[in-house]
């Protein structure tokens, strides 16, 4: 059972993730979020001294639901061929469009934000350690899909689903990866 304290940092990081959601990074200040989540401006400055505190945990609670996520995704897929089960996690990932703009609009503010970089870090690694758990991938083949999974995502967003993705390329960067022996 959560504590009052948990429960409106909670509630405070969710309605901070939905303002991101809707309106993007920028809107997201303490004023807002405050709004959204129904509560005072003291209260969220209270509880999260500063954007980056707010902006971090946000973060940590998407990698907690992408860890959760990403384990049943692969429980479910990972019998296939590590480049097949890759592609298709892309796939799968481009298809759920709101969880991924919010995602890659808080990893991406890492680039010039410092104090959110190993957040952004950690999330790199959960992925990775998934990635060798499931598919017994090597930590640089791991780290290799992770970087190539990426670079599909965010061209996927910024595409805004313009462009088919092309699965035949995806599938043979991938095959690539599996096929170098550490």
């Amino acid at each position: 059972m959560q504590s009052k304290s948990e429960a409106t940092q909670e509630r405070i990081i969710r309605a901070a993730a939905a303002v991101i959601r809707r309106d993007g990074l920028q809107a997201c200040t303490h004023r807002a979020v405050a709004q959204e989540a129904g509560v005072s401006l003291g209260t969220t400055t209270y509880q999260f001294r500063t954007l980056d505190e707010l902006h971090n945990a946000v973060m940590q609670q998407a990698i907690e639901e992408f860890a959760v996520s990403t384990r049943s995704w692969l429980s479910v897929n990972a019998f296939q061929p590590p480049e097949e089960v890759l592609t298709r996690f892309v796939l799968w990932t481009l298809e759920q469009r709101n969880r991924l703009d919010t995602e890659y609009e808080l990893f991406v503010a890492a680039v010039s934000r410092p104090l959110l970089r190993p957040c952004a870090m950690h999330w790199l690694h959960v992925h990775e350690a998934l990635l060798v758990e499931y598919l017994r991938l090597s930590r640089d083949q791991a780290r290799a899909a992770v970087s190539v999974t990426d670079a599909w995502l965010m061209r996927g967003i910024l595409d805004e689903g313009a462009n088919e993705v092309n699965e035949k390329m995806i599938r043979s960067l991938f095959s690539a990866i599996v096929s170098v022996q550490p």
